[in-house]
């Protein structure tokens, strides 16, 4: 009897051993044979590092996973999936595994999409191309289709994942009051600083492995790009008294220029880039400033009409990867109501 039951513990942990782990939020699972993986995976990661951001140094934007047909029934729920097929090299496996599983598609483009087939929330995307040089093309006239297609997968996993927390109920209510808006905030966050119309809020533990991130909230003007960078550098101005935060949008430090970014979301605007933050020195009267951190930030602003709500998000993580905080802040963000 003992036996038996030794053996049901074996057969079950070795069943456990072969489950594979929940993916990186922000991973992408690429299928094709081995000689289209040879001849096309220069292009493709080329492509997805256009997304990369320095923080302050380069970060990929997307994390990729590269596996060959026959080992997707193992991955077939990942939220974001490529399936590539070139007709030279020619291969049969590849061409196989695309042609059935893109056998109704209508239309002759290069370019295919399925939706929620295996998981909710599911995007598989289809390239198909005669070479490298017409995928070459093929990416770069669906860039901005598939990106898309990528942030909004991968925006869905880091709200679903991070809503399993508990929430900083507090928090939240004095948000709703002060700004109008509703946000989701985590039980870590603790309030930093409550002053006039800023709220600091801000979590870490860097020692048990949570690295430190802020939330800094004011009211605002409606502000186009340079309106908006300045009320952004204005609001660290005015929670810090004994240092100083500069970002790389301004020009107060050229050499952050390269991290800066900017676009819109919903008719909201996202502002991004890199911070140093220096310590202010005083010594026999004279002060000075050394730099003592810096990291990514990122900064939303939310247009209520006649006015707007800025909300900064910065990550401290030195030596570590960054790229996923700052994702989490975005997913945020774009899901305030």
């Amino acid at each position: 009897m003992k036996v038996s039951i030794y053996i049901l513990i074996l057969v079950v942990l070795a069943g456990c051993s072969k489950k594979l782990p929940t993916p990186a939020s922000n991973e992408i699972l690429i299928i094709s044979s081995y000689q289209d993986s040879l001849s096309s995976s220069p292009i493709i990661y080329k492509f997805l590092k256009e997304k990369n951001r320095k923080l302050p140094i380069e970060e990929d934007y997307y994390s990729v996973k590269w596996i060959r047909p026959k080992e997707f029934k193992k991955y077939e729920n990942y939220p974001a999936v490529v399936i590539l097929k070139l007709d030279d090299p020619q291969d049969e496996t590849g061409d196989r595994f695309y042609n059935n599983l893109f056998q109704n598609k209508e239309g002759s483009s290069n370019v295919s999409f399925v939706r929620s087939l295996y998981s909710e929330n599911q995007t598989i995307i289809g390239l198909e191309s005669r070479n490298n040089i017409e995928l070459k093309q093929t990416l770069e006239d669906y860039a901005l289709t598939i990106f898309d297609e990528f942030d909004n997968r991968i925006n869905q996993l880091i709200i679903e994942k991070y809503y399993k927390k508990p929430k900083n109920e507090s928090i939240i209510a004095k948000i709703k009051q002060k700004y109008g808006i509703s946000i989701f905030i985590d039980h870590e966050y603790e309030k930093i600083k409550n002053q006039d119309d800023i709220l600091w809020i801000g979590r870490g533990f860097p020692n048990w492995g949570d690295p430190y991130r802020w939330i800094i909230i004011r009211e605002i003007e409606p502000c186009e790009y340079n309106e908006c960078a300045k009320y952004i550098q204005d609001t660290f101005n005015k929670v810090l008294d004994d240092s100083y935060i500069f970002i790389s949008n301004l020009e107060s430090d050229p050499s952050l220029e390269e991290s800066s970014y900017d676009y819109m979301y919903n008719e909201n605007r996202i502002i991004g880039g890199t911070y140093r933050h220096y310590k202010i020195i005083d010594e026999n009267g004279l002060k000075d400033t050394i730099p003592n951190a810096g990291g990514p930030y990122i900064s939303y602003i939310y247009n209520k009409g006649n006015s707007s709500t800025l909300l900064t998000g910065l990550v401290n993580n030195p030596g570590k990867d960054k790229m996923i905080y700052l994702k989490q802040f975005e997913s945020i963000f774009r899901d305030i109501k």
